[in-house]
């Protein structure tokens, strides 16, 4: 699982750096957190394969239960993934 904030990513990577991502990891569960609400860089990003978008302040209630879905989504692909014996 992979958490973009953009305070820490300029507008003009934003795109490069989740390409990226996709490269190196392609099943990688993605959040994005922005500093505000843009529904632009909302559509950009989901584009790149986001599953989650959050924009400050963040709920930290929701979070928890987005990173809780997303965990346990991911367990799931693992054990559905696994040979059987």
């Amino acid at each position: 699982m992979v958490v973009a904030d953009d305070s820490a990513l300029p507008a003009a990577e934003r795109g490069w750096f989740l390409e990226q991502v996709r490269r190196l990891e392609p099943e990688a569960l993605v959040v994005y957190v922005a500093s505000r609400q843009d529904d632009a860089v909302e559509r950009e990003v989901r584009a790149h394969g986001v599953l989650h978008y959050a924009s400050r302040p963040l709920d930290e209630a929701r979070m928890l239960r987005v990173l809780g879905s997303l965990a346990s989504y991911a367990a799931a692909s693992v054990v559905a993934r696994r040979p059987s014996c």
